[in-house]
């Protein structure tokens, strides 16, 4: 009996042991195809990549290129006129400009002259120029008279400007300047300001003191003026403060203040 039943338990221990062999290997030629499954995969995922890395590569290089290109482009014909139409509007609010005006014949000028304006705070401003005679008891005294002028043929009565000027004369001598300062503010009664004696006529058309060539004399004005009260004034070209970066919104108005408040102690210290 012990020894049947050793037998049957030897029997049972064999059959789970072909099972435990059988099981392994299915589990190893399922692991192995397992295995060349991930390992196919694994292969066409690197493909797939080294595609995509291909593509993207290419995909990089055109851009590249294409930025290289759009550095090297010249400018369309088209957006030039408008470039220069937006610089041209910055310019005409300018605080400071200096030009010239090359007054020729002058050993003939009789009446005044005036040059072509130069915009300076949305305002013309010319350069008049003319002969003065003065009597001085028996002497007549003959002199150059200098002035600046600005917005002369506006027919409003309300507007006015602050501004600062050096008028200056050309010497071809010395390559220098003979100047004098104004400081005035202009409105509609007192549109021009400047020197009815800036110089002895004599002295401007004596070719010794070099001012004179060609009988043509180069004056020259260099302006600075605030902006102007009671004229259409565009703001956004004279705007004080800072581009919004997330944290500077509560400077513009400490800084839009600070500008007021010069402007008018400026006005009010030449008011008379």
């Amino acid at each position: 009996m012990n020894a049947l039943w050793a037998l049957d338990m030897l029997d049972f221990i064999d059959m789970f042991s072909d099972s435990d062999s059988s099981s392994d290997h299915y589990d190893s030629e399922t692991s192995s195809d397992s295995d060349e499954h991930d390992s196919e995969s694994s292969s066409d995922e690197n493909d797939s990549e080294t595609s995509s890395d291909d593509n993207n590569s290419g995909s990089s290089n055109d851009e590249h290129d294409s930025g290289s290109s759009n550095e090297e482009a010249e400018p369309i014909e088209e957006d030039v006129p408008a470039q220069a139409e937006e610089k041209e509007d910055s310019d005409e609010a300018r605080a400071e400009a200096t030009f010239r005006f090359k007054v020729k014949n002058l050993s003939k000028l009789q009446d005044s002259v005036l040059s072509p304006p130069c915009i300076i705070r949305n305002l013309p401003w010319k350069i008049m120029i003319m002969q003065r005679t003065l009597q001085n008891g028996d002497r007549t005294q003959i002199s150059l008279g200098y002035f600046l002028q600005c917005n002369g043929e506006s027919e409003s009565s309300a507007w006015s400007c602050n501004a600062s000027a050096e008028l200056r004369i050309y010497n071809h001598k010395d390559d220098s300047y003979f100047k004098r300062n104004i400081d005035h503010i202009f409105n509609s009664k007192e549109n021009d300001w400047g020197f009815s004696v800036y110089m002895a006529w004599n002295d401007v058309v004596d070719p010794d003191r070099g001012f004179i060539k060609d009988d043509s004399v180069i004056f020259e004005v260099n302006v600075n003026a605030d902006a102007p009260h009671g004229v259409s004034w565009d703001s956004k070209k004279h705007t004080v403060g800072l581009k919004n970066q997330g944290a500077t919104c509560y400077m513009n108005p400490l800084l839009q203040v600070k500008e007021c408040v010069m402007r008018e102690h400026n006005y009010c210290a030449v008011s008379p």
